[in-house]
């Protein structure tokens, strides 16, 4: 939904589609996160036990599909954006696995953050990440 200030409407715009790339008909669920670039577009992490993470561009009413390359689905995640070219993404599955989306190229790149303690009985149930002030 999109809502404009000035004519108080709302505005039904397209929902998250199912993969083109999986063939995965699943609906955003259980372990999704959203997060904005601080621009213009917005990224969501479907959850719901798949890998799949979209960008969608609110102007166009347009999405783009891409597949986290982490080694189990997604159960639960969090993202953050750095206020630069990054956004930062934690996977709750219980498997410890970060990974970061350059925004400018378009892809993923490995993260080597720390380690975070995870066993049965620690999860990770969000994240937060604030840019450096010098």
């Amino acid at each position: 939904m999109e809502y404009d200030v000035t004519t108080n409407i709302w505005t039904k715009k397209s929902e998250v589609p199912f993969s083109y790339l999986t063939l995965k008909k699943k609906n955003v669920k259980y372990g999704a996160s959203i997060c904005g670039d601080g621009d213009s577009l917005i990224y969501v992490i479907k959850g719901n036990n798949t890998k799949e993470f979209w960008r969608y561009k609110p102007e166009k009413d347009s999405w783009k599909e891409y597949i986290i390359p982490f080694t189990k689905e997604i159960k639960g995640s969090s993202m953050a954006f750095d206020g630069s070219n990054y956004i930062y993404i934690i996977c709750g599955s219980n498997n410890n696995e970060w990974i970061k989306f350059n925004i400018v190229a378009d892809s993923f790149e490995i993260c080597n953050l720390a380690t975070l303690p995870a066993d049965k009985w620690k999860k990770v149930h969000g994240l937060c990440v604030f840019p450096a002030i010098h």
